[in-house]
């Protein structure tokens, strides 16, 4: 007689893990929290051999931003904020509260948010682009198999490098977008003058909201370069999958950039009460 058929053990939970919806996000995750672990593990460690490199990083991460970051808050500042400044505060009667408005509403919005997406999606994009294609070229393993550290040399500089540069370039916008405003609201909102804009602007400007908007920005280059690295470094698929993890990672980062503003502004605020007073 032949023998019965055996019944097939069940599944355990680690096999069926892998077949979970949400477990290839949580997986990602895992990586990013363990890449940054490592990286802030050999940043803090000798030897600092990574520091020519993050000034070549440095360079190269403003000579990709400044352009686009100029154009979009300015184009910004003439197209939407002059003219709700026109429509709002010319209804109210309050021009002479444009610098105030100024001073407040961009470092905590709108110089904030443009500086970011534009950070996230020009920087962080090819940062993506660099590193997957250096992983389905095999170039990091070549590097292993000649025992230099692709962590010291490729991806902490880089995370350094974003985590440094993101306030200094959102500074940059912000100047340009309050600028711009200053330079031509005479010109466009009527009973506009400069001393009104500088006065109002003066006695309404606080330290506070200008160190929470560096805070924010050093926060937000430290997670775009992590989400970056991360996702160029799990790679996989030739040039598609290199094309995925771009997608991937700008997707993730815009999503992280508006979470992000929100619960800080949601701690900042509560904490600070005498940012949101428009004096002068």
């Amino acid at each position: 007689m032949g023998s019965l058929p055996t019944k097939a053990a069940p599944a355990s939970f680690e096999d069926r893990l892998p077949r979970l919806p949400a477990y290839g996000r949580l997986e990602a995750a895992g990586q990013m929290g363990a890449l940054l672990l490592r990286a802030t593990r050999v940043a803090c460690t000798p030897p600092f051999s990574w520091r020519g490199e993050l000034l070549t990083q440095c360079s190269i991460t403003a000579r990709r931003c400044a352009g686009p970051l100029v154009l979009s808050i300015g184009f910004f500042a003439v197209g939407g904020v002059i003219t709700l400044i026109a429509g709002i505060l010319g209804t109210l009667g309050t021009i002479d509260r444009t610098g105030a408005g100024m001073v407040v509403g961009w470092p905590r919005e709108t110089a904030y948010w443009v500086s970011a997406m534009v950070f996230a999606g020009v920087v962080g994009s090819a940062m993506t682009a660099d590193l997957g294609a250096r992983k389905i070229r095999e170039e990091l393993d070549a590097l292993t198999v000649l025992g230099i550290d692709s962590m010291r040399t490729l991806v902490v500089p880089r995370i350094v490098a974003l985590t440094l540069m993101a306030p200094l370039l959102g500074l940059l916008g912000l100047f340009v977008g309050i600028g711009t405003i200053f330079l031509l609201s005479p010109t466009l909102l009527p009973n506009a003058s400069w001393a009104d804009y500088l006065d109002s602007a003066r006695a309404t400007i606080n330290p506070a909201d200008m160190a929470s908007f560096v805070l924010r920005l050093m926060v937000t280059g430290l997670f775009v370069g992590v989400v970056c690295c991360a996702k160029g470094m799990n790679a996989s698929g030739g040039a598609e999958g290199v094309g995925r993890a771009v997608n991937q990672a700008v997707l993730i980062t815009f999503l992280g950039i508006w979470i992000l503003n929100c619960l800080w502004n949601a701690v900042f605020l509560p904490n600070f009460p005498d940012v949101t007073v428009l004096r002068g």
